[in-house]
Order: C-alpha cells, then structure tokens, then sequence
C-alpha cells in the first residue's frame, strides 16, 4: 500500500447567459475541487494475509451457523455467530483508516471538509480454504440465482471467479440481525437464516475479469455439455455448445488475428458436433468436447494472467 496517493483536481468551467429585452450578457466563472487522501497506517504483506484469514473465518462461521439452525441447534448457532462477530471486531480494528481532504473554491467562495474513512472491504486469497471458506458461498448464490429464474448455464459462471472480496462492514450488520433473531423471547431461527444467507450471497462479491467473460461462459456451457452427453441427453447438450460458440464469438471480437484464427478453427469445429450430434451422443463427443474445453481453459488461463 502506497504511503502517498496522487492528488486529484478538476476545473469546470460554465457560462450563464441572461437575456433582457433582445440583449444577452454572459458571465463566466469557475468551480475548482480538490481531493487529497492519505493512509494514516499500512499493512505488510504478513498482516493483509492475516486479515484475509479473519475475513474467510467469518464466512466460517457463517455457514456453521446456518447448519446449526437447520438442525435446531440455536446455541450453537450462537456460539458461532459470536466467534464471527469476534472476527469482524478484530478486522476492523486491524484495517487502516485514511484521511480525505476536501477543498471546493468558485466565486471567492470556499468549501474545506477533512475527515477519516475505513474502506471495510477484504480480499479473499486463494490459499484459504475452499471447501471450508468458499464452497458453501457458492452454493447459497447458486441457490439464490436459482430462486430467481437464472438460466443453468449462468449459474455454471458462478463456479469460476477472478476475485473474491467480503464486506465486512455489510457483514457485520447482517450478522446482528441473526443475533437479534435468535435472542428474542421467543427466537426466529427462520430470520436468523435469511439474515446469514444475505452475507453469503451479498456480502460476498465474485469479481470478473472483462476480457475473460466470454471464455467463462464457454467454458461453462462446454463443461455443461460434456455432462449432458455423459447423461445421453443430446439434444440439451447441442443447445449448450451453441451458447459456448456464441461466448467464443464474442471473444473473437476481442482478441488480435493469431488468436482469432485459432478461435475460428474452433468454432468450426463446435457449430459441426452442434448441428450433426444425434440422441445417443455422436462418436467422440465426450473426447471431443473435453479437448475443447481445455483448450479454452488454456486461453482463459493466458488471459486472466494478462490482466491481472
């Protein structure tokens, strides 16, 4: 983390013109405003990994508690909403707060504003524990999405991600809601859920990288498709490798001619099993589908390290 961060300044400049009577005036003027923002504190690389390691161990947490409630274990969903509570204290007292410095000046005119901020958003590493951390985050959005109508091959994307970051600040409201549900006279458990459920499905942001969009989606669909030949269900699968050559198109569009050919050569071949696969599968269309698949992953392997 940069101990100084640039300053930024920007000048709008207007005119206002007044007519009276068939004459016109025009006054100029100007409005200048001026942002400065200062860390008061930074974090090494050992502490941001420690930070990142209480951020996963909330969404620990999290879920433990959520089971705890299925199984009409309300104290124990307590215990654990306590620990993640815990964890969200620690967190805020370890992430840094900055000072932003506000100036606006037009007309002889003049507006000066300082105050202290603490962005409450932590990234999530991928040396955390996926099955522990990040597993069930999937599931619950996966769930939420299809709740509300999402298509199987856009809930397939939520399977791969660029970045994973929590708000803790979002978190640590939801998770006083639970608190509260929970210890009312009479408890609702059912509240208590719905509040844990909202960290894992809104707290919690998967972040894409845009160039790799598309190769998401057709590695998604194609992956969807292998398994829908493997379930002899032909003609789904073709629909599936269809969306993969659509996603594949698109990235066409985005890439230099050594690549677009290589994109080209295999939407040939994607669009031909598409239109020529028969109930039953066609002759080596798992082979074919999986060499496909990892082609892709090859070239959204190249591209995430591109841009990220």
């Amino acid at each position: 983390m940069n101990n100084r961060h640039p300053r930024t300044a920007a000048t709008i400049p207007f005119a206002l013109a007044l007519i009276f009577g068939g004459t016109a005036s025009a006054q100029e003027s100007s409005i200048t405003a001026d942002i400065n923002t200062q860390p008061n504190a930074t974090l090494s690389a050992k502490e941001r990994v420690a930070v990142s390691f209480a951020a996963g161990r909330i969404l620990v947490h999290v879920d433990q508690a959520r089971h705890a409630i299925a199984a009409n274990n309300v104290e124990a969903a307590k215990q654990n909403l306590q620990k993640a509570m815990t964890l969200v204290n620690i967190v805020e007292s370890a992430l840094p707060t900055y000072t932003v410095a506000t100036s606006v000046k037009a007309s002889g005119m003049s507006y000066k504003d300082k105050r202290k901020v603490q962005p409450l958003v932590v990234g999530l590493y991928d040396d955390l524990d996926k099955v522990a951390v990040l597993d069930p985050v999937m599931e619950a959005k996966k769930e939420a999405a299809k709740k509300a109508g999402l298509p199987p091959t856009t809930i397939e994307l939520l399977l791969d991600y660029s970045q994973v970051t929590l708000n803790v600040a979002e978190a640590k409201t939801r998770l006083k809601a639970a608190q509260k549900a929970l210890d009312n006279d009479n408890g609702n458990p059912q509240s208590a859920d719905l509040a844990l459920a909202l960290i894992q499905t809104q707290a919690v942001d998967f972040s894409y990288v845009t160039i790799a969009i598309p190769l998401r989606e057709a590695r998604a669909n194609l992956l969807l498709a292998r398994n829908l030949v493997q379930q002899d269900r032909a003609q789904d699968a073709r629909f599936a490798l269809l969306e993969a050559a659509n996603a594949l198109q698109k990235y066409q569009n985005q890439v230099g001619d050594n690549r677009a050919k290589q994109v080209s050569d295999l939407l040939q071949e994607i669009n031909s099993l598409a239109q020529n696969i028969k109930q039953g599968g066609a002759k080596n269309a798992e082979d074919k589908i999986t060499a496909w698949h990892d082609q892709v992953d090859r070239w959204f392997g190249a591209s995430s390290a591109a841009q990220g």
